[in-house]
């Protein structure tokens, strides 16, 4: 049976394959990088906190009005999308790709990331 890492490569890689996904990581929910595809360490621990800021911050905004969490949260930019996109309760998936890429949970599950 893999290791809980080697599940983690194995989602890295096959986001990777797929050819929509520029770069991506599995976070913890409060920022810590877990696994990533990014070369640059700096960089990798930077999305990692980032994202699980932004992600907390729509969680938290979700949540005022009703008991709800956010299944995931989409980043426009001209020059790229993000997507976080919550695992459970211990992890979060980050994923980036170029601006005219359909992202969201659909779109991993479809391709049977995740």
């Amino acid at each position: 049976m893999p290791t809980i890492a080697e599940r983690r490569e194995k989602v890295l890689i096959d986001l990777k394959t797929t050819g929509i996904i520029d770069t991506s990581a599995i976070v913890s929910p409060e920022g810590l990088l877990m696994k990533s595809d990014i070369s640059d360490e700096a960089e990798a621990k930077m999305l990692a906190a980032m994202s699980a800021m932004v992600f907390n911050a729509a969680k938290k905004a979700i949540s005022e009005p009703k008991s709800d969490v956010p299944v995931e949260v989409v980043i426009e930019s001209k020059k790229g999308k993000m997507v976080v996109i919550s695992t459970g309760p211990k992890a979060l998936l980050v994923a980036r790709a170029d601006p005219h890429t359909e992202l969201g949970a659909s779109t991993f599950r479809d391709e049977g990331c995740c």
